[in-house]
């Protein structure tokens, strides 16, 4: 597998036991599917913090964010720093509306909640 990018949804709506089912989803594919590298975007209604795992470094989570919630940030910043997953993975609630324009990878929009994305597969967590 290539690189995988993970958005993760930190603003106000997100409590820890979500934080941790997050982290939790992330070190599956961490450990299952041995990505090249793993992108993590913490998000809330701008990118708040970044970091990459390599298919062979330690696991390690650590959330920063808190306030609204605005999808589009997590593409501008791919964007503006040379990150072109195979596909990019939302973990969210999806209490937004800010989704931005659809990418050309694949998005999977894995949510805490029912809802709908204009583009993407919309699965419930």
């Amino acid at each position: 597998m290539g690189e995988i990018a993970f958005c993760i949804d930190m603003s106000g709506s997100i409590d820890q036991a979500t934080a941790n089912q997050f982290a939790a989803e992330i070190r599956r594919v961490h450990e299952d599917c041995k990505p090249t590298k793993i992108h993590m975007i913490f998000f809330s209604h701008e990118v708040c913090a970044y970091d990459v795992i390599a298919s062979g470094d330690d696991f390690k989570f650590e959330p920063r964010g808190g306030g609204g919630t605005a999808f589009s940030p997590c593409f501008k910043y791919m964007e503006d720093n040379d990150i072109s997953p195979v596909a990019c993975v939302f973990l969210t609630d999806l209490c937004c509306d800010d989704f931005g324009s659809a990418p050309d990878y694949p998005v999977l929009w894995v949510s805490t909640e029912k809802g709908e994305a204009p583009f993407g597969e919309v699965v419930l967590m």
